[in-house]
């Protein structure tokens, strides 16, 4: 069959492109700041968008010559000596009801790193405990492309299974961890805060080999 005819989009076109996919993810980012955390899937096939290039299909930063800047990247670089699971992207902030696990951003003891697009895309954020490494291109892909994104798929890559499904960083927020309490002893009481009493949380790393 005969391809379709293409026709060149202008610049002008694909900048208006960028500006509705930053707007889509704002509007994200703030649905999941309000409790939708489903949105998480929505922001990936959006950063998809933006950032992926396969094939001949260009990502909006490529065709704007946007690939050649800096990013900000807020992650700590991994520690290749340390024996146990890093989650660089992240801090385990305390509150009233227990633990969560917050974004670094400007909160984290080190300043922002400047990397060329191609090292912020393909570094490590997160080690899981088999010393598996995810990138944040590892994230994006395959939430877009097998979780839900744009795509459903009936088999899943087996270090993000893993990760969602068996819990292979060792942290639960409180209320995941209550529930798994009960669910292997029902009888048991359980606290608000997954770390004894007078027991302030290690930060992520902590106890490694220096």
């Amino acid at each position: 069959m005969e391809s379709a005819k293409q026709t060149k989009v202008s610049a002008q076109a694909i900048e208006k492109q960028l500006g509705d996919q930053i707007n889509f993810l704002k509007k994200s980012c703030n649905s999941y700041d309000n409790g939708e955390t489903s949105e998480y899937k929505r922001m990936a096939t959006t950063l998809r968008v933006l950032l992926h290039n396969r094939g001949s299909s260009k990502s909006l930063i490529s065709q704007l010559s946007l690939d050649s800047i800096f990013f900000p990247s807020f992650s700590r670089p991994s520690n290749p000596r340390n024996l146990l699971t890093e989650i660089n992207l992240a801090l385990i902030e305390m509150t009233d009801n227990g633990s969560k696990l917050v974004p670094v951003l400007d909160r984290g003891p080190s300043r922002a790193r400047f990397l060329l697009f191609k090292n912020w895309w393909t570094e490590s954020v997160l080690r899981d405990d088999q010393r598996v490494d995810f990138s944040r291109k590892d994230f994006v892909l395959t939430v877009a492309n097998q979780d839900g994104g744009a795509h459903v798929y009936s088999e899943i890559e087996t270090k993000y299974h893993r990760l969602i499904n068996e819990n292979s960083i060792g942290f639960l927020s409180s209320a995941a961890r209550r529930v798994q309490l009960q669910r292997t002893n029902p009888q048991r009481p359980t606290r608000s805060s997954p770390y004894p009493p007078n027991k302030k949380p290690a930060p992520f790393g902590a106890g490694s080999l220096r």
